[in-house]
């Protein structure tokens, strides 16, 4: 029996030790974004008045939408559209980038239309 649990525990250290899980977490601030871009590759890089790293990520000053993400046409539109209108924003944040290790957002709330 215990070998079989230290091979269990073997094979499950091979298959996900050395990947980082990460939650998904809200922010606690309410902030505006000043500033975004989007690379040719799809990757979207923004700037908010208030940053937070809930994750530790390495990476300063950026956060980044995921740009393999699901829905991140919409992610990126409710972006550009909270800055354009100057409206607040709370982030939703899960993990860092590969590359760079920026904040990745997972979703964007805007307080005054919900």
């Amino acid at each position: 029996m215990k070998k079989l649990l230290f091979i269990l525990l073997v094979i499950f250290l091979i298959s996900f030790g050395n990947q980082v899980v990460f939650a998904q977490t809200w922010g606690t601030k309410i902030t505006e974004i000043t500033g975004y871009y989007v690379y040719s590759d799809g990757n979207a890089h923004f700037r908010v008045a208030e940053i937070e790293n809930p994750d530790g990520c390495t990476g300063g000053g950026y956060l980044t939408l995921d740009s393999t993400a699901k829905n991140f046409n919409k992610l990126y539109a409710t972006l550009i559209a909270a800055h354009t209108s100057k409206q607040t924003v709370q982030l939703s944040y899960e993990g860092c980038t590969a590359v760079g290790s920026y904040p990745l957002v997972k979703a964007i709330a805007v307080p005054s239309v919900w």
